[in-house]
């Protein structure tokens, strides 16, 4: 096995002419690290990419099973309690809880999208020093946002609206259950 000059790492050359100790960088060396450097960043961004098609894709889920649900138990929800059944109520309960349910893996949902989609993107900005020049910042600095609402509260903000509106339906039916079995009536 041949030995290596002392003083000599790979990807470094002396100068010719130079008679100073000093190693400088192999320009091909530079090259073959960016390079590198820049795949990395492509291959995280596209997963960054990824994650926010599949978090949107499960928003949109959830969005849509809850608005089906919604529209299905506020058709058959009564507002007079005359000639409708115990069955019927505790029917339109359980799918109000239901409802609750749905929205807690709604909110789980976008948690776990949230952390994948930061995890990612803490990828790419190191990477991004390593990837492009001083002056580029994609992800290392971003732009000031705080005054307008960012896509994540607004999804977020969809899913709290659903939580509200299946609780305030679960304690209506509960009301209408003991209202019914105690003879009374919601007018």
């Amino acid at each position: 096995m041949a030995k290596r000059p002392q003083g000599r790492n790979r990807g470094e050359s002396r100068a010719i002419g130079d008679s100073s100790n000093a190693v400088k960088p192999d320009p091909d060396s530079c090259r073959i690290k960016t390079e590198l450097a820049l795949r990395r960043f492509d291959v995280v961004s596209k997963l960054v990419v990824y994650e926010g098609t599949l978090y949107w894709s499960r928003a949109q889920l959830f969005l849509v099973a809850n608005a089906a649900l919604v529209g299905f138990t506020f058709r058959e929800t009564p507002s007079d309690l005359t000639g409708v059944t115990y069955t019927r109520l505790a029917i339109l309960l359980v799918t109000s809880l239901a409802g609750n349910l749905l929205c807690f893996w709604w909110h789980r949902a976008l948690k776990s999208g949230h952390g994948w989609n930061n995890w990612w993107i803490e990828i790419l900005k190191k990477l991004e020093s390593e990837a492009f020049p001083k002056e580029i910042h994609l992800y290392r600095s971003r732009p000031d946002v705080k005054s307008t609402p960012s896509a994540r509260k607004i999804a977020s903000g969809c899913a709290w609206l659903f939580s509200y509106l299946w609780l305030l339906l679960v304690v209506y039916l509960a009301v209408c259950l003991y209202l019914k079995k105690v003879g009374l009536h919601l007018i």
